[in-house]
């Protein structure tokens, strides 16, 4: 006798699972933008762009992503523990 696995439902509940369409869309969308967002720094030499120009612009986004981060997460435990203005009154 042979071992045979158990259907699993994978294939079959592809089209009928809409969060499953949306994970392949957002994967898609993510491995388009995957190329550009790793060379970014040769399109814009490519560009005209001076590599100090780049350098300064990549400093002022890490420098501004820590507090923005921080103000964001903040903002959402804030909001997790006491709920929108409108369910509190």
């Amino acid at each position: 006798s042979t071992y045979c696995l158990p259907p699993s439902g994978l294939l079959e509940g592809i089209l009928s699972h809409k969060s499953f369409l949306l994970l392949v869309a957002s994967e898609a969308l993510n491995f388009l933008t995957a190329f550009p967002s790793q060379s970014y720094a040769t399109w814009w030499t490519l560009n005209g762009w001076v590599q100090s120009d780049i350098r300064l612009f990549a400093l002022s986004i890490a420098v501004l992503s820590l507090p923005i981060l921080m103000a964001t997460f903040a903002l959402l435990q804030r909001m997790s523990v006491w709920g929108p203005w409108a369910m509190r009154d």
